[in-house]
Protein backbone atom coordinates (compact mmCIF):
# COMPACT_ATOMS: atom_id res chain seq x y z
CA UNK A 1 0.00 0.00 0.00
CA UNK A 2 1.65 3.33 -1.02
CA UNK A 3 0.81 6.73 0.41
CA UNK A 4 -0.57 9.43 -2.03
CA UNK A 5 -0.48 13.57 -1.80
CA UNK A 6 -3.50 15.17 -2.80
CA UNK A 7 -4.81 19.08 -3.78
CA UNK A 8 -8.30 18.56 -3.62
CA UNK A 9 -11.70 21.12 -3.90
CA UNK A 10 -14.47 20.51 -0.96
CA UNK A 11 -17.89 20.95 -2.27
CA UNK A 12 -17.89 24.51 -0.36
CA UNK A 13 -14.97 25.77 -2.81
CA UNK A 14 -12.39 25.03 -0.20
CA UNK A 15 -9.23 23.57 -0.92
CA UNK A 16 -7.70 20.89 1.45
CA UNK A 17 -3.94 19.36 0.88
CA UNK A 18 -3.67 16.15 2.89
CA UNK A 19 -2.42 12.41 2.64
CA UNK A 20 -4.14 8.90 2.07
CA UNK A 21 -3.03 5.50 1.59
CA UNK A 22 -4.29 2.97 -1.10
CA UNK A 23 -3.04 0.65 -3.41
CA UNK A 24 -3.00 2.46 -6.44
CA UNK A 25 -3.58 6.04 -7.68
CA UNK A 26 -6.53 4.86 -9.31
CA UNK A 27 -7.78 3.18 -5.89
CA UNK A 28 -7.09 6.65 -4.51
CA UNK A 29 -8.99 8.95 -6.72
CA UNK A 30 -12.22 6.94 -6.15
CA UNK A 31 -11.48 7.37 -2.43
CA UNK A 32 -11.44 10.90 -2.37
CA UNK A 33 -14.55 11.06 -5.00
CA UNK A 34 -16.35 9.21 -2.63
CA UNK A 35 -16.18 11.81 0.01
CA UNK A 36 -17.28 14.25 -2.76
CA UNK A 37 -13.76 15.75 -3.62
CA UNK A 38 -12.94 17.30 -6.65
CA UNK A 39 -8.98 16.37 -7.35
CA UNK A 40 -7.00 19.21 -8.83
CA UNK A 41 -3.69 16.58 -8.38
CA UNK A 42 -2.82 13.65 -6.94
CA UNK A 43 0.78 12.39 -6.66
CA UNK A 44 2.19 9.23 -5.04
CA UNK A 45 4.56 9.97 -1.83
CA UNK A 46 8.55 9.34 -2.87
CA UNK A 47 8.70 7.17 0.21
CA UNK A 48 7.62 6.45 3.36
CA UNK A 49 9.13 7.10 6.24
CA UNK A 50 10.51 4.93 8.74
CA UNK A 51 8.10 6.25 11.39
CA UNK A 52 5.00 5.23 9.01
CA UNK A 53 6.13 1.76 8.82
CA UNK A 54 6.22 1.71 12.71
CA UNK A 55 3.01 3.51 13.44
CA UNK A 56 1.37 1.28 11.10
CA UNK A 57 3.16 -1.68 12.22
CA UNK A 58 2.04 -1.58 15.77
CA UNK A 59 -1.21 -0.80 16.49
CA UNK A 60 -3.43 -3.61 18.01
CA UNK A 61 -6.65 -4.66 17.73
CA UNK A 62 -7.63 -4.48 21.58
CA UNK A 63 -6.23 -0.36 21.01
CA UNK A 64 -8.53 -0.28 17.72
CA UNK A 65 -11.46 -1.69 20.13
CA UNK A 66 -10.23 0.51 23.22
CA UNK A 67 -10.94 3.97 20.65
CA UNK A 68 -14.62 2.87 19.71
CA UNK A 69 -15.57 2.02 22.83
CA UNK A 70 -14.78 5.59 24.08
CA UNK A 71 -16.17 7.72 21.22
CA UNK A 72 -18.99 5.45 22.06
CA UNK A 73 -19.71 6.02 25.04
CA UNK A 74 -18.87 9.81 25.31
CA UNK A 75 -21.53 9.92 21.97
CA UNK A 76 -24.14 8.05 23.84
CA UNK A 77 -23.68 10.21 26.59
CA UNK A 78 -24.01 13.67 25.03
CA UNK A 79 -20.82 14.68 24.21
CA UNK A 80 -19.92 16.54 21.14
CA UNK A 81 -17.97 14.74 18.21
CA UNK A 82 -15.17 17.14 18.81
CA UNK A 83 -15.12 16.93 22.41
CA UNK A 84 -15.62 12.86 22.25
CA UNK A 85 -12.76 12.97 19.89
CA UNK A 86 -10.41 14.43 21.85
CA UNK A 87 -10.80 12.95 25.18
CA UNK A 88 -10.41 9.45 23.14
CA UNK A 89 -6.90 10.80 22.21
CA UNK A 90 -6.29 11.95 25.96
CA UNK A 91 -6.87 8.54 27.19
CA UNK A 92 -4.76 6.20 24.64
CA UNK A 93 -1.62 5.14 26.03
CA UNK A 94 -0.13 4.07 22.89
CA UNK A 95 2.08 6.89 21.32
CA UNK A 96 1.91 6.20 17.76
CA UNK A 97 -1.65 5.50 17.40
CA UNK A 98 -2.13 8.54 19.32
CA UNK A 99 -0.53 10.84 16.83
CA UNK A 100 -2.86 9.05 13.82
CA UNK A 101 -5.96 9.95 16.18
CA UNK A 102 -4.69 13.44 17.04
CA UNK A 103 -4.64 14.35 13.13
CA UNK A 104 -8.08 12.76 12.42
CA UNK A 105 -9.38 15.23 15.54
CA UNK A 106 -7.84 17.83 13.79
CA UNK A 107 -9.70 17.19 10.52
CA UNK A 108 -12.33 17.01 12.24
CA UNK A 109 -11.70 20.10 13.82
CA UNK A 110 -11.36 21.76 10.35
CA UNK A 111 -14.81 20.89 9.35
CA UNK A 112 -14.33 17.28 7.49
CA UNK A 113 -16.70 14.50 8.10
CA UNK A 114 -15.19 12.34 10.71
CA UNK A 115 -15.01 9.53 7.87
CA UNK A 116 -13.43 11.58 5.60
CA UNK A 117 -10.71 11.88 8.19
CA UNK A 118 -10.67 8.21 8.69
CA UNK A 119 -10.44 7.30 5.11
CA UNK A 120 -6.99 9.74 4.67
CA UNK A 121 -6.08 6.80 7.37
CA UNK A 122 -7.23 3.86 5.32
CA UNK A 123 -4.24 1.73 6.04
CA UNK A 124 -5.30 1.23 10.07
CA UNK A 125 -8.92 1.47 9.13
CA UNK A 126 -10.95 -0.96 7.00
CA UNK A 127 -13.35 0.39 4.45
CA UNK A 128 -16.46 -1.28 5.84
CA UNK A 129 -15.52 0.86 9.23
CA UNK A 130 -15.63 3.91 7.31
CA UNK A 131 -18.50 3.54 5.32
CA UNK A 132 -20.46 2.55 8.55
CA UNK A 133 -19.06 5.84 10.30
CA UNK A 134 -20.52 7.85 7.26
CA UNK A 135 -23.62 6.08 7.13
CA UNK A 136 -23.69 7.43 10.78
CA UNK A 137 -22.88 10.75 10.27
CA UNK A 138 -25.62 11.06 7.16
CA UNK A 139 -28.66 9.35 9.15
CA UNK A 140 -27.95 11.14 12.28
CA UNK A 141 -27.17 7.73 14.33
CA UNK A 142 -23.18 7.52 14.71
CA UNK A 143 -23.57 6.70 18.42
CA UNK A 144 -25.99 3.68 17.62
CA UNK A 145 -23.16 2.90 14.33
CA UNK A 146 -20.32 2.74 16.25
CA UNK A 147 -22.13 0.53 19.23
CA UNK A 148 -23.03 -1.85 15.96
CA UNK A 149 -19.26 -1.82 15.35
CA UNK A 150 -17.97 -2.13 19.01
CA UNK A 151 -19.90 -5.44 19.23
CA UNK A 152 -18.57 -6.46 16.22
CA UNK A 153 -15.06 -6.03 16.68
CA UNK A 154 -15.60 -7.51 19.93
CA UNK A 155 -16.78 -10.90 19.16
CA UNK A 156 -13.65 -10.73 15.80
CA UNK A 157 -10.93 -10.33 18.63
CA UNK A 158 -12.94 -12.45 20.90
CA UNK A 159 -13.23 -15.58 18.08
CA UNK A 160 -9.22 -14.57 17.10
CA UNK A 161 -8.00 -14.81 20.95
CA UNK A 162 -10.20 -18.82 20.85
CA UNK A 163 -8.55 -20.16 18.30
CA UNK A 164 -4.94 -18.99 19.47
CA UNK A 165 -5.87 -19.96 23.05
CA UNK A 166 -7.14 -23.98 21.36
CA UNK A 167 -4.09 -23.84 18.73
CA UNK A 168 -1.50 -23.48 21.69
CA UNK A 169 -1.37 -26.87 23.21
CA UNK A 170 -1.28 -28.88 20.06
CA UNK A 171 1.68 -26.57 18.80
CA UNK A 172 3.66 -26.65 21.94
CA UNK A 173 3.02 -30.61 20.97
CA UNK A 174 4.44 -30.31 17.70
CA UNK A 175 7.17 -28.97 18.31
CA UNK A 176 8.48 -30.83 21.11
CA UNK A 177 7.68 -33.94 18.76
CA UNK A 178 9.99 -32.41 15.98
CA UNK A 179 12.94 -31.38 18.91
CA UNK A 180 12.74 -34.77 19.96
CA UNK A 181 12.76 -36.53 16.23
CA UNK A 182 15.70 -34.33 15.31
CA UNK A 183 17.53 -34.91 18.23
CA UNK A 184 16.89 -38.87 17.35
CA UNK A 185 18.44 -38.48 13.99
CA UNK A 186 21.62 -36.19 14.45
CA UNK A 187 22.60 -37.41 17.94
CA UNK A 188 21.40 -40.84 18.80
CA UNK A 189 21.08 -42.78 15.43
CA UNK A 190 24.42 -41.87 14.08
CA UNK A 191 26.16 -42.81 17.57
CA UNK A 192 24.30 -46.17 16.99
CA UNK A 193 24.65 -46.99 13.59
CA UNK A 194 28.78 -46.24 14.51
CA UNK A 195 28.77 -48.92 16.64
CA UNK A 196 26.82 -51.25 14.60
CA UNK A 197 28.97 -50.92 11.93
CA UNK A 198 31.92 -51.68 14.00
CA UNK A 199 30.69 -54.80 14.90
CA UNK A 200 29.37 -55.73 11.45
CA UNK A 201 25.95 -56.31 12.70
CA UNK A 202 23.47 -56.82 9.45
CA UNK A 203 21.21 -54.37 9.25
CA UNK A 204 17.00 -54.37 8.48
CA UNK A 205 15.36 -52.67 5.34
CA UNK A 206 14.31 -50.35 7.78
CA UNK A 207 17.08 -49.04 10.14
CA UNK A 208 19.10 -48.69 6.69
CA UNK A 209 16.17 -45.77 5.41
CA UNK A 210 16.28 -44.48 8.89
CA UNK A 211 19.93 -44.56 8.55
CA UNK A 212 19.79 -42.79 5.20
CA UNK A 213 17.17 -40.39 6.39
CA UNK A 214 19.84 -39.32 9.39
CA UNK A 215 22.80 -38.77 7.40
CA UNK A 216 20.87 -37.05 4.92
CA UNK A 217 19.95 -34.32 8.08
CA UNK A 218 23.05 -34.44 9.24
CA UNK A 219 24.98 -33.18 5.72
CA UNK A 220 22.30 -31.98 3.70
CA UNK A 221 20.32 -29.66 6.49
CA UNK A 222 20.63 -27.05 4.41
CA UNK A 223 19.36 -28.30 1.50
CA UNK A 224 16.03 -29.54 3.44
CA UNK A 225 16.15 -26.26 4.72
CA UNK A 226 16.15 -24.52 1.40
CA UNK A 227 13.70 -26.57 -0.42
CA UNK A 228 11.02 -25.87 3.09
CA UNK A 229 11.32 -22.41 2.69
CA UNK A 230 11.15 -22.43 -1.39
CA UNK A 231 8.18 -24.35 -1.07
CA UNK A 232 5.96 -22.56 1.43
CA UNK A 233 7.59 -19.44 0.72
CA UNK A 234 6.24 -19.87 -2.94
CA UNK A 235 2.75 -20.88 -1.79
CA UNK A 236 2.11 -17.48 1.10
CA UNK A 237 3.50 -15.22 -2.15
CA UNK A 238 1.02 -16.82 -4.54
CA UNK A 239 -2.03 -16.67 -1.57
CA UNK A 240 -0.74 -13.07 -1.26
CA UNK A 241 -0.23 -11.93 -4.37
CA UNK A 242 -2.41 -13.58 -7.36
CA UNK A 243 -5.85 -13.96 -6.63
CA UNK A 244 -5.81 -17.42 -7.82
CA UNK A 245 -3.39 -18.41 -5.39
CA UNK A 246 -6.06 -16.95 -2.56
CA UNK A 247 -9.30 -18.37 -4.15
CA UNK A 248 -7.16 -21.91 -4.91
CA UNK A 249 -6.07 -21.59 -0.92
CA UNK A 250 -10.15 -20.70 0.38
CA UNK A 251 -11.46 -23.81 -1.98
CA UNK A 252 -8.66 -26.13 -0.48
CA UNK A 253 -9.70 -25.34 3.03
CA UNK A 254 -13.42 -25.12 2.31
CA UNK A 255 -13.13 -28.57 0.97
CA UNK A 256 -10.96 -30.14 3.94
CA UNK A 257 -12.87 -31.98 6.30
CA UNK A 258 -12.77 -30.25 9.69
CA UNK A 259 -11.73 -27.22 8.86
CA UNK A 260 -14.61 -26.70 6.28
CA UNK A 261 -16.88 -26.67 9.48
CA UNK A 262 -14.87 -23.66 10.70
CA UNK A 263 -14.69 -21.93 7.31
CA UNK A 264 -18.61 -21.90 6.77
CA UNK A 265 -19.36 -20.83 10.15
CA UNK A 266 -16.94 -17.87 10.13
CA UNK A 267 -18.20 -16.36 6.73
CA UNK A 268 -21.72 -17.10 7.50
CA UNK A 269 -21.18 -15.62 11.15
CA UNK A 270 -19.09 -12.36 9.49
CA UNK A 271 -21.55 -11.95 6.09
CA UNK A 272 -24.73 -12.15 8.42
CA UNK A 273 -23.21 -9.78 10.97
CA UNK A 274 -21.68 -7.18 8.60
CA UNK A 275 -25.35 -7.04 6.73
CA UNK A 276 -27.10 -7.15 9.89
CA UNK A 277 -25.58 -3.65 11.69
CA UNK A 278 -26.52 -1.27 8.53
CA UNK A 279 -29.96 -2.71 8.62
CA UNK A 280 -30.60 -1.77 12.42
CA UNK A 281 -29.33 1.49 11.55
CA UNK A 282 -31.79 2.08 9.29
CA UNK A 283 -30.00 1.46 6.38
CA UNK A 284 -31.80 -0.23 3.07
CA UNK A 285 -31.16 -4.14 2.24
CA UNK A 286 -29.36 -3.01 -1.02
CA UNK A 287 -27.03 -0.63 0.94
CA UNK A 288 -26.26 -3.14 3.82
CA UNK A 289 -25.08 -5.59 1.18
CA UNK A 290 -23.07 -3.67 -0.88
CA UNK A 291 -21.49 -2.71 2.71
CA UNK A 292 -20.89 -6.36 3.40
CA UNK A 293 -19.15 -7.35 0.70
CA UNK A 294 -16.05 -4.91 2.07
CA UNK A 295 -15.90 -7.08 5.14
CA UNK A 296 -15.37 -10.47 4.33
CA UNK A 297 -11.99 -11.65 2.60
CA UNK A 298 -13.01 -14.71 0.98
CA UNK A 299 -13.47 -14.11 -2.42
CA UNK A 300 -16.11 -16.74 -2.91
CA UNK A 301 -18.24 -15.46 -0.63
CA UNK A 302 -17.49 -11.61 -1.94
CA UNK A 303 -18.69 -13.09 -5.21
CA UNK A 304 -21.69 -14.44 -3.62
CA UNK A 305 -22.65 -11.17 -2.13
CA UNK A 306 -22.19 -8.87 -5.32
CA UNK A 307 -24.46 -11.61 -6.85
CA UNK A 308 -27.28 -11.37 -4.12
CA UNK A 309 -26.70 -7.55 -4.66
CA UNK A 310 -27.59 -7.71 -7.88
CA UNK A 311 -30.21 -9.99 -7.69
CA UNK A 312 -31.71 -7.84 -4.77
CA UNK A 313 -31.30 -4.36 -6.65
CA UNK A 314 -33.81 -5.94 -9.50
CA UNK A 315 -36.24 -7.10 -6.59
CA UNK A 316 -35.87 -10.60 -6.25
CA UNK A 317 -36.14 -11.68 -2.10
CA UNK A 318 -32.44 -12.36 -0.99
CA UNK A 319 -33.40 -15.51 0.16
CA UNK A 320 -34.01 -16.95 -3.51
CA UNK A 321 -30.38 -15.71 -4.43
CA UNK A 322 -28.89 -17.54 -1.52
CA UNK A 323 -30.47 -20.65 -2.79
CA UNK A 324 -27.74 -20.54 -5.23
CA UNK A 325 -25.36 -20.67 -3.10
CA UNK A 326 -25.79 -23.96 -1.21
CA UNK A 327 -22.48 -25.20 0.06
CA UNK A 328 -21.93 -21.57 1.30
CA UNK A 329 -25.15 -20.93 2.87
CA UNK A 330 -26.80 -23.46 5.11
CA UNK A 331 -30.56 -24.32 3.99
CA UNK A 332 -30.87 -22.74 8.00
CA UNK A 333 -29.57 -19.44 6.73
CA UNK A 334 -31.88 -19.54 3.53
CA UNK A 335 -34.82 -20.33 5.29
CA UNK A 336 -34.45 -18.04 8.36
CA UNK A 337 -33.73 -15.24 5.74
CA UNK A 338 -36.81 -16.19 3.96
CA UNK A 339 -38.53 -16.03 7.19
CA UNK A 340 -37.58 -12.60 7.91
CA UNK A 341 -38.31 -11.17 4.61
CA UNK A 342 -42.09 -12.17 4.79
CA UNK A 343 -42.09 -11.09 8.49
CA UNK A 344 -40.38 -7.65 7.68
CA UNK A 345 -37.71 -8.61 10.28
CA UNK A 346 -34.82 -9.55 8.79
CA UNK A 347 -32.61 -7.33 10.47
CA UNK A 348 -33.85 -9.37 13.23
CA UNK A 349 -32.83 -12.55 11.51
CA UNK A 350 -29.72 -11.84 10.28
CA UNK A 351 -28.54 -10.58 13.36
CA UNK A 352 -29.71 -14.05 15.14
CA UNK A 353 -28.05 -16.01 12.40
CA UNK A 354 -24.80 -13.86 13.26
CA UNK A 355 -25.19 -14.86 16.87
CA UNK A 356 -25.86 -18.91 16.06
CA UNK A 357 -22.93 -19.40 13.86
CA UNK A 358 -20.76 -17.39 16.28
CA UNK A 359 -21.56 -19.13 19.21
CA UNK A 360 -21.35 -22.63 16.93
CA UNK A 361 -17.77 -21.49 16.42
CA UNK A 362 -16.81 -20.44 19.84
CA UNK A 363 -18.26 -24.33 20.55
CA UNK A 364 -15.37 -25.55 17.63
CA UNK A 365 -12.91 -23.44 19.36
CA UNK A 366 -13.26 -24.24 22.81
CA UNK A 367 -13.12 -28.63 21.97
CA UNK A 368 -10.58 -27.72 19.13
CA UNK A 369 -7.42 -28.85 21.71
CA UNK A 370 -9.59 -32.27 23.14
CA UNK A 371 -9.75 -33.06 18.83
CA UNK A 372 -6.37 -32.58 17.84
CA UNK A 373 -4.58 -33.71 20.61
CA UNK A 374 -5.65 -37.47 20.33
CA UNK A 375 -4.59 -36.90 16.20
CA UNK A 376 -1.46 -35.80 17.31
CA UNK A 377 -0.24 -38.12 20.42
CA UNK A 378 -0.99 -40.79 17.69
CA UNK A 379 0.72 -39.39 14.71
CA UNK A 380 3.68 -38.47 16.80
CA UNK A 381 3.88 -42.13 18.77
CA UNK A 382 3.76 -43.82 15.38
CA UNK A 383 6.76 -41.58 13.62
CA UNK A 384 8.92 -42.09 17.42
CA UNK A 385 7.73 -45.83 17.27
CA UNK A 386 9.04 -46.47 13.79
CA UNK A 387 12.34 -44.69 14.96
CA UNK A 388 12.88 -46.39 17.91
CA UNK A 389 11.89 -50.23 16.62
CA UNK A 390 14.09 -49.60 13.63
CA UNK A 391 17.56 -48.67 15.82
CA UNK A 392 16.76 -51.16 18.26
CA UNK A 393 15.71 -54.03 15.98
CA UNK A 394 19.39 -54.54 15.11
CA UNK A 395 20.43 -54.13 18.45
CA UNK A 396 18.53 -57.41 19.44
CA UNK A 397 19.41 -59.18 17.10
CA UNK A 398 23.07 -58.63 17.09
CA UNK A 399 22.59 -59.46 21.32
CA UNK A 400 20.87 -62.73 20.12
CA UNK A 401 24.25 -63.91 18.43
CA UNK A 402 26.51 -62.96 21.41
Amino acid sequence: MSVYLYTALRQDNSYVKDRISAFSQKRASRLLEKDDLLIINIKREKKESWKDIVIYSSISRQEKIQFVRHLHAFLDSGVSLDRSLSIAVEQMTNPKFKTILSDIHEKVVKGQPLNSSLRAHNRYFSNYFINMIRVGEESGRLDNILKHLLEQQEKEYEMITRVRGALIYPALIVLVAILIIIFLLTFVIPTIASTLSEYGAELPLPTKIIIAVSDFVIHRWWFVLMVLISFFGSIYYAIKKYRWGKRAYEKFLFKTPGIKTIVLNYNIARATRSVSAPLLSGLGLDKSIELSQKTLSNNHYQEAMHHCLVVVQKGIPLSEALLRYPEMFTPNVTRLVEVGEKTGRIDEMMSRLADFHEKTLFNIFGNISSIIEPFLLVMIGLVVGFITVSVLTPIWRFAETI
